[in-house]
């Protein structure tokens, strides 16, 4: 049966902004754009050859490396997660940076570990960098659009890198949670579905690459 659409879940999650949680490891590329659009660069960019367009509810078999792309209600960038743990999935700046250069427009590389203490992001706008942010022993911060001092070593990172998101009107959720990324295995057969504390009508489009 379909879920009916609840509209109290579409008007909270179109306000959600900033970093949902620092106490996770997540990696995500976040790119300002609609999926389909953001899904065709970065296909082209790895050379997949599989697509799944408009893929939430399918069941599919896990390809290594594959990749969820999805936009949530009311947001305007798509959130590109890797499904399974592995060397080839992992993503690092020069992957925001080429899809950034493919879009012609703004891509955020995003990158968490709680267990690894390290937080890093970096803004790149048509292939150029204008932010990059890092603390893994120490803090790197540099910006050719913000005159701000780097948060120091402590509390203050979290603070700094979630209004950082907020001001780019942007929102990484906790993909590992919701969306099993990063802990699922190559040949899993996996439904392309949220948990329960992301309903179906939370998710505007998800695409499936493999």
């Amino acid at each position: 049966m379909k879920k009916r659409a609840d509209k109290s879940h579409a008007v909270a999650v179109a306000d959600l902004r900033g970093v949902e949680t620092f106490d996770t490891n997540d990696m995500l590329l976040l790119a300002r754009g609609p999926v389909e659009e953001v899904a065709r660069a970065f296909a082209a960019q790895k050379k997949l050859k599989t697509r799944h367009p408009d893929a939430l509810g399918q069941t599919v078999t896990l390809a290594d490396p594959s990749y969820l792309v999805l936009r949530l209600t009311g947001h305007d960038w798509s959130l590109i997660a890797a499904c399974v743990f592995s060397p080839k999935t992992f993503f690092n700046p020069a992957d925001a940076q080429a899809l950034s250069r493919m879009l012609k427009g703004k891509v955020i590389f995003f990158a968490n570990s709680d267990t690894g203490s390290a937080t890093e992001y970096e803004l790149f706008d048509a292939g150029k960098s204008l932010e990059h942010f890092r603390c893994v022993e120490d803090v790197e911060f540099k910006s050719s659009v913000r005159k701000v001092a780097p948060p120091r070593d402590g509390p203050d990172i979290y603070t700094s890198v979630d209004a950082f998101m907020r001001a780019q009107g942007a929102f990484a959720p906790a993909c590992s949670i919701h969306f099993q990324s990063g802990w699922l295995q190559a040949g899993q057969k996996f439904t392309l579905a949220a948990q329960d504390e992301i309903p179906d009508e939370m998710i505007e489009r998800m695409d499936y690459l493999g």
